[in-house]
């Protein structure tokens, strides 16, 4: 797994859009870490691409319903966040986010 975090943590550091949108996938479905996993898709959701940005807050539901037991409260916030987002996308997301999350 540490060959994993090393090739995540490389494409965040590239920061080719493109590659980021599957990053997050990767990182929400297959990280077993949760809190590193949590940590990276937070810093994605500040993301300057907008498609990078909501990809993150969904990834953060996929995560949460993988490790019920993470904690919830820095994810929520961020989501809560992106529901002011600029961007209708990063809206929406953070919208479909919430309502998985069953929070208002």
């Amino acid at each position: 797994m540490e060959q994993f975090k090393r090739e995540i943590e490389a494409a965040i550091e590239a920061d080719d859009p493109e590659e980021l949108l599957s990053v997050v996938i990767d990182v929400s479905l297959a990280g077993d870490d949760p809190v590193w996993a949590a940590d990276r898709l937070l810093d994605l959701a500040d993301h300057d691409n907008k498609g990078v940005r909501g990809n993150a807050l969904i990834g953060l539901v996929h995560l949460a319903q993988r490790f019920p037991e993470l904690n919830r409260s820095q994810m929520i916030e961020r989501i809560r966040l992106a529901a002011e987002d600029p961007e209708l996308h990063v809206r929406e997301q953070a919208e479909s986010a919430m309502e998985e999350l069953a929070v208002g």
